[in-house]
């Protein structure tokens, strides 16, 4: 069976905090993919996310920070108990420092990651890439309307046989 690997970029995701406060929980799955059905369902069997780089840039001059993790378990909106009690990255909410922008990456390790799934099922996520932050704990500008971030997700797909000549 043929067996191909490619990097594909996710539509990017603007964050904007609501009253100071962001609760961000991004599911990592194909549903973020631009034309996933007639890009890749209609050529491929089967697929697995080998790997999501997650590419974070602040889109102001603005105060505080963020914290941003990855989650393989948990669904729900990000609190700041979790926010504390993760191993997290903090980066500043300012595009001022021209090294502003970072990449996180989450990698498939198990099983349960590696397993295949039919090329027509997107909405299964391997992950969830989670952003909190807030005025009290950590110095957010109290805002409703000021973008903080834009976040782009580049996938590793790996791609498992090629699709019947009639699904073409």
């Amino acid at each position: 069976m043929q067996i191909t690997t490619l990097k594909v970029p996710g539509l990017p995701i603007v964050i904007t905090p609501a009253a100071g406060i962001v609760t961000n929980n991004l599911s990592i799955n194909v549903n973020n993919i631009e034309n996933w059905s007639t890009r890749f369902e209609s050529c491929f069997e089967e697929y697995r996310i080998l790997m999501a780089m997650v590419e974070i840039r602040p889109l102001g001059v603005n105060n505080g920070v963020s914290a941003f993790w990855f989650d393989e378990h948990n669904a729900n909106a990000p609190t700041v108990a979790e926010a504390e009690a993760k191993t997290s990255t903090l980066i500043a909410n300012s595009n001022a420092n021209s090294k502003a922008v970072k990449t996180m990456t989450w990698r498939a390790r198990d099983f349960g990651d590696l397993t295949y799934s039919a090329a027509n099922i997107t909405n299964t996520p391997v992950s969830f890439f989670k952003t909190y932050t807030d005025v009290t704990n950590y110095g957010t500008p109290a805002t409703t309307t000021t973008p903080l971030f834009l976040i782009r997700i580049n996938y590793l797909i790996e791609f498992r046989g090629i699709a019947p000549i009639g699904a073409l």
